[in-house]
């Protein structure tokens, strides 16, 4: 058995290497190490001092520098530049294959008859910070998912590039990952707050400033979040894009969006559409105290 200070020092150079490595190989294969280290945290019962762990989640630097390592964790995007591929043996390939595996245990996602709308989400990156916030507690959590919400906006946000794709992906992912923590900690009259007051209004803003390429991603990310939910949790996420759609109806005086144009409004209502699809394909209608009328 590992003592408490090896594993301690394990922790801390995998964080080292995270703030260190932009990008490198070395840094994907320490994503893998810190995703099995939280693992097999989770599976022995928390047990453990993670007061460093901790002061790290709620330090916004270390937040941020976990994003990008994220963002770097994606394949790069060939449908924008010459898609050269990158310059590593085929030993090192292989060995950050063998690191993705090691991110999260494996999961059937979805668990619905209807298929992923996105190959680029990966629900590792999820599971992987779903995880580290469960080691850090409830409290922790909390104040880390304010960074990490913060910082994902940035990236939903960002402008066309080589690496636009990939940023937007992994907001999305940051976005299941804190939700799927928050609302599973979360006693059931907590619930509404967590969806109204942190979910909801960044999942608002990413959504508008998204591209819509990056509409299947957002499918996959709230299927990622929803999935295990009842319906009565669903009620707040529901009730919100049933008004983002009601909203964004077309008006016989002619209906303006935030941006000035109908086009834009119609670009809109596709969005919140999709995901309104999104509650329907995962809602429960085999839930015995779920009322067969009314759904929301």
């Amino acid at each position: 058995q590992i003592s408490d200070n090896a594993i301690r020092t394990i922790w801390d150079t995998c964080i080292n290497i995270i703030q260190q490595e932009d990008g490198q190989p070395i840094q994907k294969v320490t994503l893998g190490l810190i995703g099995k280290l939280a693992n097999l945290t989770i599976e022995n019962g928390l047990d453990g001092d993670y007061s460093d762990l901790q002061k790290k989640m709620r330090d916004e630097s270390f937040c941020i520098d976990l994003c990008n390592a994220l963002v770097s964790n994606h394949k790069e995007d060939k449908s924008i530049g010459g898609g050269h591929r990158a310059q590593w043996s085929v030993g090192v390939e292989s060995i950050l294959k063998d690191s993705l595996s090691n991110l999260s245990p494996r999961i059937i996602f979805p668990f619905k008859r209807a298929g992923r709308s996105s190959l680029n989400f990966l629900t590792q990156h999820g599971q992987l910070l779903s995880a580290l916030f469960q080691i850090v507690g409830r409290d922790c959590a909390i104040d880390s998912a304010k960074h990490f919400l913060s910082y994902a906006h940035e990236l939903a946000s960002s402008l066309p590039s080589e690496d636009q794709r990939n940023q937007v992906d992994t907001a999305a992912e940051i976005f299941s990952g804190v939700a799927q923590c928050l609302l599973n900690s979360s006693a059931e009259d907590d619930v509404q707050i967590v969806w109204t007051s942190t979910l909801l209004p960044f999942f608002e803003k990413a959504l508008e400033k998204s591209p819509t390429s990056a509409l299947a991603t957002y499918s996959d990310s709230l299927r990622f979040i929803v999935r295990d939910l009842s319906p009565k949790l669903l009620l707040p996420l529901t009730e919100f894009v049933m008004h983002k759609i009601e909203k964004t109806l077309w008006q016989f005086d002619g209906y303006q969006s935030a941006n000035g144009t109908a086009s834009d409004g119609f670009a809109e209502q596709s969005k919140w559409v999709v995901m309104m699809c999104v509650v329907l394909i995962e809602i429960d209608t085999e839930i015995e105290t779920m009322n067969p009328y009314v759904w929301y």
